[in-house]
């Protein structure tokens, strides 16, 4: 994958782990205790191997403010500056991503809501969801079943409960 970059960015909530390209954020990792766990899991997920850069200065910022609770300021800055280079995602996959990245902070949507505004089912929502690449960027932490129950995650349901509380949504 030429072109691409690895680094991190600590934060209140830990480390996390980007790739990105001109063309924008590719992925990210969650919140590790170390910057060689965060670099490791991002390699692993992208396959390759590359020296530590510094992110774009939107990525650090918004991941900082995220953690710090300034989910006004995060949402500024996503909505401004957020680009995505989404090479691996499918048509259909990067139409759930977009979707996903209009939910507010603090708010949560069902697949089934998802589904509804992209005219297909909530099961293949759910898998959508659970392939993309940039986490908390694209917020499918906010995504509930439809009974309110927490559903899957990238990071696992422990993580998801963490995040949704970190914004004040009552888990």
């Amino acid at each position: 994958m030429m072109g691409y970059y690895i680094g991190a960015v600590k934060t209140r909530l830990g480390w996390a782990g980007f790739l990105w390209s001109k063309d924008g954020l590719a992925a990210n990792t969650l919140f590790h205790s170390t910057i060689r766990s965060a670099l490791a899991e991002i390699e692993s997920r992208s396959k390759i191997a590359a020296e530590d850069k510094a992110p774009p200065e939107w990525i650090e910022k918004f991941f900082n403010v995220y953690a710090e609770g300034d989910f006004a300021e995060a949402a500024r800055i996503s909505k401004r500056s957020a680009k995505f280079d989404f090479a691996s995602g499918t048509p259909f996959q990067k139409s759930v991503w977009r979707e996903i990245f209009k939910i507010p902070c603090g708010k949560t949507k069902s697949y089934g809501d998802i589904a509804a505004a992209l005219g297909t089912s909530a099961r293949p929502v759910g898998g959508a969801c659970g392939k993309n690449p940039c986490p908390v960027v694209i917020p499918c932490h906010r995504v509930l079943a439809a009974d309110g129950g927490l559903g899957g995650f990238y990071g696992g349901v422990e993580l998801k409960k963490r995040l949704l509380k970190h914004e004040g949504y009552p888990v």
